[in-house]
């Protein structure tokens, strides 16, 4: 079978932290950074049996950060290109037909470096002084580098309408770096490409299981490690630090809809953040520092799947 979908991603960062704690005066001239984040994922996945699967994802960002600069007023870089594209092979553990009251499944893919790393735009480090530079990784919309993506899902249906759940994916990143400079107010050096990790967990209930209506409340975590699990490259620019989300979602389903007999889904989750911690990277360790960086207060994922 085949199955399209269409997911949408919104973040809007401007909450400045160093370590667990909210720091806005410390933040550059005192006042918030920040970002706002779009990304438009297109994916496709194809599956040969019941069992096993491989999808393709093509990201689209367009991104925007603003933060006060050497001349004390507030400078922006934009950009917007095609990110990152994956693919990655599926395969259920237990048989689908056989076991649908519960289930594991993992997968293992590829990301390439199709998306740009080396977007620039103008930093002004003094009055009536202007330098080209790259835009922050923040909101580059690639990382320059191949990676290794692992992930895994579970499910169990529980007592009457209730089921859990939990999915966990880890980006691993070979390269230890790339030849883009990072920003000059935080040190130069080169960009790391860095590992990243994202989880979460819940129960969700079968709200309106004939019309198709259901909710779930689960945590999830969303972040970037101090250490890399190969690729040597911790001591180079990243900025590692985690949030810690409480994620509720609602989703509906649709037996036949005008775009599919099969059957679709629309969701939508807003995660909200309960727990920030911005960590000391190792060349800050070795530096006696400790940079802050800035955090969503929440998160919009709206998603739309049909089943051909």
């Amino acid at each position: 079978g085949r199955q399209f979908g269409a997911g949408y991603r919104w973040l809007h960062a401007d909450h400045f932290y160093i370590g667990h704690a909210y720091e806005p005066t410390l933040s550059p001239g005192g006042q918030p950074i920040r970002i706002t984040d779009h990304t438009l994922n297109l994916s496709a996945t194809y599956a040969f049996t019941n069992r096993f699967s491989v999808g393709l994802d093509v990201p689209f960002e367009a991104n925007h950060e603003s933060f006060i600069q050497g001349d004390g007023l507030r400078h922006g870089f934009s950009s917007a290109a095609l990110g990152d594209i994956s693919v990655v092979g599926n395969v259920w553990l237990l048989q689908p037909l056989d076991h649908a009251n519960g289930n594991v499944s993992v997968s293992l893919g590829v990301k390439a470096p199709t998306g740009p790393n080396d977007h620039i735009g103008t930093f002004h480090p003094s009055p009536g002084s202007a330098v080209t530079v790259p835009d922050n990784n923040t909101i580059q919309s690639g990382d320059g580098g191949w990676g290794v993506v692992l992930q895994t899902s579970a499910f169990r249906r529980l007592a009457g309408r209730f089921s859990a759940y939990a999915a966990g994916d880890y980006l691993m990143s070979p390269k230890s770096h790339t030849d883009v400079a990072a920003p000059p107010a935080l040190g130069g050096g080169l960009t790391g490409v860095t590992d990243e990790y994202s989880a979460h967990a819940g129960l969700g209930y079968a709200l309106a299981p004939r019309k198709g209506v259901a909710v779930s409340l689960g945590g999830r975590i969303d972040g970037v490690p101090v250490h890399d699990l190969v690729g040597g490259g911790d001591v180079y620019f990243r900025r590692p630090g985690y949030t810690i989300y409480a994620e509720p979602a609602v989703s509906l389903t649709f037996a036949r809809s005008p775009f599919s007999r099969s059957g679709s889904t629309l969701s939508l989750s807003v995660p909200v953040a309960v727990d920030e911690d911005r960590k000391a990277s190792v060349a800050e360790q070795h530096a006696g520092t400790h940079i802050g960086g800035d955090f969503a207060r929440y998160l919009v994922f709206v998603n739309y799947s049909v089943r051909l």
